[in-house]
């Protein structure tokens, strides 16, 4: 499902989105939580995640010592939250080719980055599109 993601359309070949995979029963729980308690998330097998995610470029900057004003930009923030969104749907076609179901959730944006331990840069890291695989009624 992540490499039907990765096969999206990208500005710039970036890499500006990231995928955090939850499975545990205790942190989707709090996820759910975040979310207005949303069945969804308790029920599902698998929690996607999709972020649009600056964090990368800002290290690999930082790194080298390069200057990373550019990411502060409102571009660079739609970007990566368009090449999030993309990837996204890549992969939620893919998997309801596969006879999975699928279900956007986007009720978690403004406090999912501390229960997944990305707060260390929350203006770099931000939620975009979440959805959980689960089976498609017949």
């Amino acid at each position: 499902m992540v490499a039907a993601g990765q096969s999206a359309s990208t500005s710039s070949n970036l890499q500006t989105w990231s995928v955090v995979a939850v499975e545990d029963p205790e942190r989707k729980g709090k996820l759910s939580e975040l979310a207005g308690n949303q069945a969804h998330i308790r029920q599902c097998p698998l929690f996607l995640v999709w972020l649009a995610d600056l964090a990368r470029l800002a290290d690999i900057a930082d790194s080298r010592g390069l200057p990373r004003e550019a990411l502060d930009y409102l571009e660079m923030f739609v970007t990566a939250t368009i090449d999030a969104a993309l990837a996204a749907q890549n992969a939620a076609i893919f998997a309801e080719s596969k006879g999975l179901g699928m279900v956007y959730i986007g009720g978690i944006r403004n406090q999912v980055g501390v229960e997944l331990g990305i707060a260390s840069q929350p203006s770099l890291s931000k939620p975009d599109l979440r959805f959980s695989p689960q089976e498609a009624p017949r």
